[in-house]
């Protein structure tokens, strides 16, 4: 008998692949960096000149709680941080009759809440905070005693922070404005020294009265030195949920029974007016909380 022509196939074996794709990939590229423009220049230059010139911050109200628990605080950031010039001081001015030492004692637990709290830190800005006892914001002598005060630095820029109720605002700016050498004269002023305001709070209740609030400071200062903050923006959008909802077509398909289980709204400020005025003008903060069915909260 022949041998056998056939032959014991040989077994290869297939390793089993991979379900899991390979991600593909991603090609990095450097993202080229966008070139700095004549104006970003101009804001740099501005920036180093103006940490170079003296500034005299006046705090009006300096004794209220919105300066001790918000300005002050605010202000010693910017110190922390290095965006205050070396030469600067920030005068207090309010009705109250305060010794230098127990008005720095007043401010500073509120500092040592800072991110940025430290004590060196604290001592060095509190040593340039000091306090100017006048009889009343409207009253000329008193801003003319702080002018003397004041001018023993020359060519200081003069920032003043109104946090004052809004009926004072007219009042206190028209007596800066009397007052001799409260301001710096802008101009023909080689040195570029300015003059600004910060109005803090309600500019206005309403059109009329926030047209007359601007006409009577636009009268005293220019458009460019005033700069105004108002942190009741929200309290109509509170006040018109249901208008809110059913004047935009987005959120009446959305804000709805179906879709929505509950809307709390809740007030972030647990303290009590403190010595703040109560009146028409105060209204706590709050934030407005969507609680959807899905169970989640917004």
């Amino acid at each position: 008998m022949g041998a056998s022509n056939s032959k014991t196939p040989s077994q290869t074996t297939i390793a089993p692949q991979s379900t899991t794709p390979t991600p593909p990939k991603i090609a990095r590229t450097r993202t080229a960096r966008r070139p700095r423009s004549q104006t970003d220049q101009t804001k740099e230059t501005n920036a180093a000149f103006y940490l170079q010139q003296p500034l005299d911050i006046v705090v009006l109200g300096a004794s209220g709680d919105l300066a001790k628990k918000k300005t002050y605080p605010s202000l010693y950031e910017l110190f922390a941080n290095g965006f205050l010039p070396s030469t600067c001081r920030i005068w207090g001015y309010a009705r109250s009759n305060y010794a230098i030492e127990d008005f720095q004692a007043r401010i500073r637990p509120y500092l040592e809440k800072s991110n940025d709290a430290d004590a060196d830190k604290i001592n060095a800005f509190l040593s340039i905070c000091v306090y100017h006892q006048g009889t009343g914001y409207d009253h000329v002598p008193s801003w003319d005693a702080l002018a003397i005060k004041i001018a023993t630095t020359v060519g200081s820029n003069r920032m003043f922070y109104f946090a004052l109720p809004t009926g004072q605002f007219g009042p206190a700016g028209k007596a800066i404005a009397t007052a001799k050498g409260m301001m710096v004269e802008e101009t023909g002023n080689t040195n570029g020294n300015w003059n600004r305001f910060v109005i803090e709070k309600p500019f206005g209740r309403d059109t009329e009265t926030s047209e007359a609030l601007a006409q009577e400071l636009t009268s005293l200062f220019q458009e460019h030195q005033l700069y105004r903050i108002d942190h009741y923006l929200g309290k109509g959008m509170v006040q018109n949920i249901l208008s809110l909802r059913l004047n935009n077509i987005f959120f009446s398909k959305l804000w709805n029974r179906e879709s929505v289980a509950s809307v709390t709204i809740s007030w972030k400020e647990n303290i009590g007016t403190m010595g703040r005025g109560v009146s028409k003008w105060f209204v706590p903060c709050c934030c407005v909380c969507w609680c959807w069915r899905t169970g989640v909260v917004l």
